[in-house]
């Protein structure tokens, strides 16, 4: 978990995965935001079993062409909210859910909150579809998966029964705004301490950082 505390702390049962150092406690304090939220998303709980996916990018995100090559190619930049051509114009977000997950009441609830907590925190603003051809469309798929950021036409955002918590919806909504993992930036080293003592073997990789940052 993420947790505020001073160094000396770092080692209490209070959390598991991440500590942050004492000299950036109160610039994250006086943040309050939701994108604070979003981005701690992986370590407060929005992770599940379903967010690793065989073949995508650190689990759960699906890379255009353009963004795989980058990877191969070593210049993968660490978000794609840098690059204007991947922001949804605007910043308004239409979107359309399948009937299952419409009829899924307990999904619903969790959705709306989500979304009542970017439009509280944020100006992007979610709208159901009408016709637009660029929307994020949500579906019962398996496991949970987002491409990064705006690709000028659908955008697939699959959420299996395993993810339908309101943490783990914003941080696949998150990736489709173009964020990427926060604790891959390559600063992350600055302001946390990762305990791999408590990282679950075989998830290592997420907890590694990019080179690169826009």
């Amino acid at each position: 978990r993420f947790c505020i505390k001073r160094p000396a702390e770092c080692h209490s049962k209070s959390f598991k995965h991440f500590c942050i150092k004492a000299e950036v406690e109160k610039s994250i304090m006086k943040l309050g935001t939701l994108l604070l939220a979003t981005c701690l998303a992986f370590a407060s709980g929005a992770w599940v079993p379903e967010m690793e996916n065989a073949g995508l990018y650190e689990g759960d995100m699906i890379l255009d062409p353009d963004q795989q090559k980058e990877v191969e190619d070593g210049t993968f930049t660490f978000s794609s909210t840098g690059n204007r051509n991947k922001l949804w114009p605007n910043a308004v977000v239409p979107y359309s859910l399948t009937s299952d997950l419409a009829r899924d009441g307990k999904f619903m609830r969790e959705f709306q909150h989500s979304i009542d907590q970017y439009h509280k925190y944020t100006c992007i603003r979610f709208k159901r579809r009408s016709n637009e051809r660029a929307y994020i469309g949500f579906y019962m798929g398996g496991g949970c998966s987002s491409p990064v950021g705006y690709t000028g036409g659908r955008n697939r955002v699959s959420l299996s029964k395993g993810c339908h918590w309101r943490s783990t919806i914003m941080h696949e909504i998150g990736h489709s705004l173009g964020f990427h993992h926060e604790q891959s930036r390559p600063d992350r080293d600055n302001h946390v301490t990762i305990l791999f003592h408590n990282v679950a073997r075989g998830t290592e990789h997420n907890s590694r950082t990019i080179i690169l940052y826009n």
